[in-house]
């Protein structure tokens, strides 16, 4: 049989033209990957916190900073300390809010205010992605993934911090990296809102459980952290979390665990 050019006298492909082949498959993939037409956005205001993670190498503490777009003020809140920070054009003011280390998985105060208001805002925004969901506005649900997955896991970090414990919540709500981009024209979000679309069923749970998750939200907002007599043993997020759990998992398309 006539040997081919790109063939070695053993009859195997030469290391150089095996190369090039793969230089070919690889342009292939990545004409592929930029041939894939991101679905158009809708761009609206979205109230929600910056919140900052901060943490500390050395003590392993950590810290979630929230702050709001245009405020000149902000509220830390740590596994151990919680500050209050206002810059002015004639002073700074920085206070420490000190916790005894016995103390510290108490909800305090002060982080009872704080988690209020963040709580607020993200229930207000999960109505709207609900109506979204509802109405099949998809265009703005691209937009929010931009913005949205990044504030769930500085959510979970700063419920965290609150109840001075890593290991408080789930540990499916503390996002992954890879499962999202800091982007308005990420490839992760029609991917992952194609999955919505095509799919009926995860569609209709994830609006189920966000209605569920708003409400839970809201009452322990209104239970808990509005209520100046609660008892400190009890944070009654036991139903919260696990709704909590459910819902970035369907909102992520991750599989669900059957518990016994």
């Amino acid at each position: 049989m006539k040997k081919t050019e790109h063939e070695t006298q053993d009859g195997s492909v030469s290391r150089k033209y095996l190369f090039f082949l793969i230089i070919i498959f690889h342009m292939f993939s990545i004409q592929a990957s930029n041939d894939f037409e991101l679905q158009k956005r809708k761009p609206y205001d979205i109230s929600l916190p910056y919140l900052t993670y901060l943490t500390d190498s050395e003590s392993g503490s950590f810290e979630v900073f929230v702050a709001h777009e245009g405020s000149r003020e902000g509220w830390g809140i740590g596994t151990g300390n919680d500050r209050y920070v206002k810059d002015s054009k004639k002073m700074r003011l920085d206070h420490t809010y000190r916790e005894l280390p016995s103390q510290a998985i108490f909800i305090s105060n002060f982080e009872a205010s704080v988690l209020a208001d963040v709580c607020k805002m993200l229930s207000e925004v999960l109505v709207d992605f609900e109506k979204d969901l509802k109405s099949k506005r998809w265009d703005k649900c691209l937009f929010l993934d931009a913005y949205f997955p990044n504030f769930l896991k500085r959510f979970h970090y700063l419920l965290s911090a609150a109840l001075a414990s890593d290991d408080a919540l789930p540990a499916v709500t503390k996002v992954n990296d890879t499962l999202f981009d800091c982007s308005e024209n990420s490839i992760k979000s029609d991917r992952r809102i194609n999955v919505w679309k095509s799919d009926s069923s995860k569609y209709i749970k994830l609006r189920i459980v966000t209605k569920e998750f708003t409400y839970l939200l809201n009452k322990w907002r209104s239970d808990v952290l509005l209520n100046a007599q609660r008892d400190p043993w009890e944070n009654k997020t036991e139903k919260l979390f696990s709704v909590y759990e459910l819902f970035i998992q369907l909102y992520f398309n991750l599989p669900q665990q059957c518990k016994s």
